[in-house]
C-alpha cells in the first residue's frame, strides 16, 4: 500500500525531470540554430546555461528527496510488518485470556 504511493511519487518526479531535460535539449537545439545563424547567440547561450544550472539544482534536490522518501518507505514497511506480527498474535492472546478468566471463576 505505502509502496505504490511512493512509487507513483517517484515516477512523477522522474517524469518532471524528463520534461525539464527535454526542454533543455530543445533549448540547446535552439542555441545551435542561433549560433549557426549568428543572431543573438549570446542570449541563447546565457539562457541555456542558466536552465542547465537550474536543472542541476533541481536534480540534486529531487535526489535528496527521493532518498528521504525511500527511507520513509522502508520505515513504514517495518511498521507494517510489526503490526502484522502483532495482529497474528492476537488470537493466541485472546485464548490465553479466556483460559485465565475461566480458571479464575
Amino acid at each position: 500500500m505505502a509502496g505504490s504511493g511512493s512509487k507513483n511519487w517517484h515516477q512523477e518526479i522522474k517524469s518532471r525531470l524528463s520534461e525539464k531535460v527535454a526542454n533543455n535539449i530543445n533549448d540547446l537545439g535552439s542555441l545551435c540554430k542561433q549560433v549557426s545563424k549568428g543572431s543573438k547567440s549570446l542570449e541563447a547561450i546565457e539562457k541555456t546555461s542558466k536552465n542547465f544550472t537550474l536543472l542541476e539544482g533541481a536534480i540534486e534536490n529531487s535526489l535528496t528527496t527521493l532518498k528521504k522518501m525511500s527511507l520513509l518507505s522502508q520505515h513504514l514497511n517495518y511498521q507494517i510488518d510489526a503490526i502484522n506480527t502483532s495482529a497474528e498474535q492476537l488470537p493466541d492472546i485472546k485464548n490465553q485470556l479466556e483460559t485465565i478468566h475461566t480458571s479464575a471463576t
